[in-house]
């Protein structure tokens, strides 16, 4: 949403550091996402669990929905 990084860290109490980890994380799966890569490509090219990166692609879905998969019904 386009808040500076030291505001994230003070807003949600985590470290700097942490919130820096959190969106490099964000912007590698919304990546990743773009490339169209499978879940568990994801997981080894991150090395990220598959939980993590499953709540990192529901974020991203949320804030970019036109990169959510048709669903096929």
């Amino acid at each position: 949403q386009g808040y500076p990084e030291p505001d994230i860290a003070r807003l949600t109490e985590h470290t700097l550091e942490s919130v820096g980890r959190y969106v490099r994380n964000y912007k590698n799966i919304k990546l990743l996402i773009e490339k169209e890569f499978t879940l568990m490509e994801m997981v080894r090219t991150t090395g990220l669990g598959r939980k993590t990166i499953i709540q990192y692609r529901d974020l991203v879905y949320l804030y970019h929905p036109e990169l959510k998969p048709e669903s096929k019904e």
